[in-house]
């Protein structure tokens, strides 16, 4: 494998590079692995909301992969300061910037609706770690799902 030579490339062609490793290539949405560098410490108290896609299966094969993908970008009404992070292969993070999270899950699930997604929705406080929070709001999902 070509490892490029980090020192030759401009300022441009490394964040270029940067957005590529960062970001979900289907969805644009930001990483887990990204979003745990950039907000792996989170601030007590804040609203997060893990979003447990659950009939991706069938819609890969109604739709195709790449208009499941667009089905799920169309889905997720966030306002410009939410923080939205495709955290797996069908599950996603957000960071609300305020605290109305029952709004921000109706609002998203009409939209899921009327795209032909369904998830399953946890919504928890923020401890100071991103990745505790994650861990915690998955197992509330997951018992959901059960």
């Amino acid at each position: 494998m070509n490892v490029p030579n980090f020192d030759s490339l401009s300022r441009e062609e490394l964040v270029a590079m940067l957005k590529i490793t960062m970001t979900d290539q289907f969805t644009g949405y930001l990483t887990g692995s990204a979003a745990l560098a950039f907000y792996g410490e989170t601030p007590k108290g804040k609203t997060l909301v893990f979003v447990d896609v659950c009939n991706v299966h069938a819609c890969n094969h109604l739709y195709g992969m790449d208009n499941t993908n667009s089905r799920w970008i169309a889905s997720f009404q966030a306002r410009p300061a939410d923080k939205i992070v495709k955290w797996g292969g069908d599950e996603f993070v957000i960071l609300l910037d305020d605290d109305d999270a029952d709004g921000f899950v109706s609002r998203v699930k009409a939209s899921m609706r009327e795209n032909n997604v369904y998830a399953v929705f946890s919504v928890v406080k923020t401890s100071t770690s991103l990745k505790e929070t994650v861990a915690r709001a998955d197992m509330l999902a997951m018992s959901v799902k059960r």
